[in-house]
């Protein structure tokens, strides 16, 4: 029993650690002090996550849209007399002046109010909600691109090339319309680069491919540029023989989905692996 009460013990003071941690990582997310008489009730914070904003078009319709980055989401609570809380008119208020002040806008007020802020080179994002009981919260998206945890490895690149023949990679990004390989693509790049080192008698093509945005001329030679980028980084950086893989390009002539959508052209623009063999 002594040894189950410490073992909870232990687990708890590592919870409010972690708890503490968390927290403080989410206040200083924080862009402006809280109104007066007001405390931080709670902070939460996550690393990627999404909320829905609102703003009012010129013809007066309100149009609601989703921001993705670093969420952070702090609540006030009101430590002064009943009768003498804020109203809503007041906190939303006082976030406006605060937010115009520094060169941001409002992008829409009423039940709550919506804001947009750059600052220090990051764009964020802001909704304000109160319940006019004097408490409120602010929830902020700092627009960033998720980090990719989740790749193929390099044994499941083997089972997929032994059955198929080829595998198509979602999880190689480049800079719009360029050839420039983006640093959250060298995970993958690694396990493509370990599946050819521990299977030197492979030989492989690597296929670009696009949407249909631009001429066909053009995704032409970008696609083949990017596979092109994606050897030269295993050869130079992995040490791969370039006798090894050959890069190849079709542009918009093998779409998997309809370019009529974003979601379609999403699918459309990757880099397969195909065996020589």
């Amino acid at each position: 029993m002594l040894k189950l009460t410490l073992s909870l013990a232990v687990y708890f003071s590592s919870v409010l650690v972690l708890f503490a941690q968390n927290k403080e990582t989410c206040l200083s997310y924080e862009l402006f002090t809280p109104l007066p008489n007001h405390t931080v009730s709670n902070c939460e914070y996550r690393e990627f996550d999404s909320h829905e904003f609102n703003k009012q078009e010129n013809g007066g319709s309100r149009e609601y849209f989703v921001k993705e980055g670093t969420k952070s989401v702090i609540s006030y609570n009101w430590n002064g007399e009943w009768e003498n809380r804020p109203s809503t008119v007041l906190i939303y208020k006082n976030y406006q002046n605060a937010v115009e002040k520094i060169g941001g806008k409002l992008l829409y007020s009423g039940s709550a109010a919506y804001f947009y802020l750059e600052k220090g080179g990051n764009n964020y994002w802001i909704h304000v909600l109160s319940d006019g009981s004097g408490m409120y919260s602010v929830t902020t998206i700092m627009e960033a691109t998720m980090q990719q945890y989740v790749d193929f490895n390099a044994a499941e690149i083997e089972k997929l090339m032994a059955v198929d023949g080829q595998v198509t990679f979602y999880g190689i990004y480049f800079d719009s319309d360029q050839a420039t390989i983006k640093t959250e693509s060298s995970g993958l790049i690694h396990e493509i680069a370990t599946y050819l080192r521990n299977n030197p008698t492979v030989e492989i093509y690597l296929v670009g491919h696009t949407d249909n945005t631009g001429t066909a001329e053009h995704n032409m030679k970008l696609s083949k540029a990017r596979a092109a980028a994606v050897v030269t980084e295993l050869t130079e950086k992995h040490n791969i023989p370039s006798t090894q893989i050959t890069a190849e390009g079709v542009g918009v002539l093998s779409p998997v989905a309809s370019n009529s959508t974003e979601e379609g052209k999403a699918k459309n623009r990757r880099v397969v692996m195909v065996s020589k063999k």
